[in-house]
């Protein structure tokens, strides 16, 4: 058996708290997905708000409002190489600049229609590849086109 070592916790760097924690109340921060850390940021989605915090300090870089697609179900996000990538629950594609907050581009896919039931959409990014698992399948989508 090995015995459990009690030591002190961890000191923590910076805390952000979610806007209305004025006087006192507690509320979650409720985020989409799980946050991302890339290129000295950390990435939130939370409903329809992007948000880049700076790695270090905790500031926020910018917030962005994202599309929430059919508005139920859940939007998803990763990040990497200076993009942000959101994805939204009718199965579009949004990418944002990752040092400025300015979208860069949009996908609209073909298969897309007005009646479209929504979907668990899935992204993963490394280097200037984007995957996006969908109803549709899984997709390898290049770099994201300049504005």
């Amino acid at each position: 058996m090995t015995a459990r070592r009690r030591g002190t916790r961890p000191s923590s760097r910076w805390t952000r708290r979610p806007a209305g924690c004025a006087g006192g109340a507690r509320p979650r921060m409720l985020t989409s997905c799980p946050p991302v850390v890339t290129d000295g940021t950390v990435c939130l989605l939370s409903g329809d708000a992007l948000t880049v915090l700076d790695a270090d300090t905790g500031d926020t870089r910018w917030t962005a409002t994202t599309p929430v697609g059919l508005g139920r179900g859940e939007s998803s996000m990763t990040a990497a190489d200076g993009t942000a990538y959101v994805g939204t629950n009718d199965d579009r594609l949004y990418a944002y600049d990752l040092a400025t907050g300015r979208l860069r581009w949009q996908d609209e896919p073909e298969h897309r229609r007005s009646d479209t039931d929504f979907t668990r959409i899935s992204l993963a990014a490394t280097g200037t590849t984007v995957y996006r698992a969908s109803r549709t399948g899984v997709h390898a989508l290049g770099a994201v086109p300049s504005a």
